[in-house]
């Protein structure tokens, strides 16, 4: 009695505060959720039953967030026929959905970053065939079978809080091969075969998905490529721009030592700082210590000055120097 009165009582779901219509309940770990927040959640995310309600919650509002980047997704290519692998290469962006309406099944939208990997998978059944013997089924000698295949993508995904894979089937249901057994003709962990066998349309079947899987692949490791490159340019865009700020505060420094006046400290700035030694062209100690003070940079007559642009032996700034012969950026005499 027990039992069924827990089944018919009352369940208000903790995330919309609907009421959960009977056997439409599923269990949180400190909660309740109705079939439609349900229905909210990724696809691909498998964790509901060990989930808090804050959490549901967090997800619910990211994929709200993930409908906007729907609207913006446009598919530049499209592979596979059952689930098919979308691909916006113009915004770097992809998703897997077995709908073709995208903005009513709101597949999450992964940057090309994102794609970690691929790993294809073909599973075999195999069913004995038997002949009739005096009314009963016997075997064949040696034994005969009927084979028939089912192929898998999974995806590898980083940096997705509800998911890190997407595992989905390329082919439709299984593909009978009759009595060819073509557990030899791909290797698991990476299919390349691309041709067909005779004009048998089970074959050809066998082969196209085959194909499918192979241009999924091919796919998703030039993402991973393609958001390489893009990494390392962003890294070397950074160390440039880390370099450039450091070498206007190393300019900056030198600039206020010179305006103090101060030979004995601008002497030990200048011995002091190693990495900056190079860019001041390899210059002799000899050289360093002629460089005066900003206030005694004044010569009384300016030394006629080429105007085209010279590199200064101080702070390493490539400029035109000023009229009366200084380096436009620190003021060291170029003389």
């Amino acid at each position: 009695m027990g039992l069924f009165g827990n089944m018919f009582e009352k369940k208000i779901c903790s995330v919309c505060g609907e009421e959960i219509k009977l056997l439409g309940n599923r269990k949180l770990e400190d909660g309740n959720l109705c079939k439609n927040c349900t229905n909210k959640l990724s696809p691909w995310f498998s964790e509901r039953r060990h989930s808090t309600v804050d959490s549901i919650k967090e997800q619910i509002s990211y994929r709200e967030a993930n409908q906007m980047a729907v609207n913006n997704f446009r598919p530049t290519r499209t592979i596979g026929e059952h689930y098919k692998l979308y691909i916006d290469d113009n915004n770097r962006k992809f998703t897997v959905s077995s709908s073709n309406n995208l903005m009513e099944a709101n597949p999450d939208i992964l940057d090309f970053s994102q794609a970690s990997g691929i790993d294809l998978k073909i599973d075999e059944n195999r069913r004995e065939l038997k002949r009739t013997v005096d009314g009963k089924q016997v075997s064949y000698i040696p034994p005969k079978y009927e084979y028939s295949y089912t192929f898998k993508a999974t995806i590898f995904v980083s940096g997705n809080p509800y998911f890190d894979d997407m595992e989905f089937s390329i082919s439709n249901g299984s593909v009978n091969t009759g009595e060819h057994n073509m557990s030899n003709s791909v290797v698991n962990t990476g299919w390349s075969v691309s041709s067909s066998f005779g004009t048998d349309r089970n074959l050809e079947k066998y082969y196209k998905y085959i194909n499918i899987g192979n241009e999924m692949k091919e796919a998703i490791e030039s993402m991973r490529m393609q958001a390489g490159a893009q990494s390392q340019a962003f890294r070397s865009q950074d160390a440039a721009l880390i370099q450039a700020t450091e070498n206007m505060r190393r300019v900056e420094e030198l600039k206020a030592i010179a305006a103090t006046g101060n030979q004995e400290q601008l002497q030990a700035y200048l011995n002091g700082q190693q990495s900056f030694q190079p860019q001041m062209n390899g210059m002799q100690p000899g050289q360093q210590q002629s460089f005066q003070p900003q206030q005694q940079f004044q010569p009384q007559s300016a030394p006629q000055m080429n105007t085209a642009s010279v590199t200064c032996p101080y702070c390493g700034s490539v400029m035109t120097p000023t009229s009366d012969g200084h380096c436009a950026v620190c003021s060291a005499p170029l003389s």
